[in-house]
């Protein structure tokens, strides 16, 4: 078992950087933001049938930089959450390997897509909000976590 382990904190902190990577991960919709309004108007599987019928209008290359800009966010809140982790660690002097396994288990999710942030996009009728809302709800609670990680008693 590592030493100056702190189950509790370890958790808090786990919680935390899952909710800010799926956070940060959410704003990858401000690039195309019509197409993704476009996918959620016709539905997916009538979305994926016109693309692969006919891309005259450099759908698939949208799609590509869509995808690499989520890619590239979800990096960027896997590797936030791990400064924070490590910052919180060494301040409470606690292991430092329990940012590196919280950060592993990040990108596992990520890269597994095991949880995903909600959408309330039939709600809202504004796929702006319907992805902003959730993210920055999400963002807010992680930073809520990190600072009782940090205050939370051994």
């Amino acid at each position: 078992m590592m030493k100056n382990f702190n189950l509790k904190i370890a958790s808090i902190q786990l919680i935390a950087s899952i909710l800010l990577f799926l956070g940060i991960q959410q704003f990858y919709v401000i690039v195309e933001l019509d197409l993704i309004e476009l996918i959620h108007s016709i539905g997916k599987d009538n979305f994926s049938y016109y693309v692969q019928k006919s891309d005259e209008f450099g759908i698939s290359e949208k799609l590509k930089h869509l995808s690499t800009v989520k890619m590239i966010l979800s990096f960027i809140g896997i590797a936030l959450g791990y400064i924070v982790c490590s910052i919180i660690n060494f301040k409470r002097q606690l292991n430092w390997k329990i940012a590196v396994l919280i950060a592993l288990i990040c990108f596992i999710i990520f890269q597994f897509k095991i949880i995903n942030l909600p959408i309330h996009y039939i709600a809202t009728k504004n796929l702006a909000i319907a992805y902003f809302v959730p993210a920055t709800i999400s963002i807010l609670l992680s930073f809520i976590l990190y600072f009782f990680s940090l205050r939370t008693k051994a």
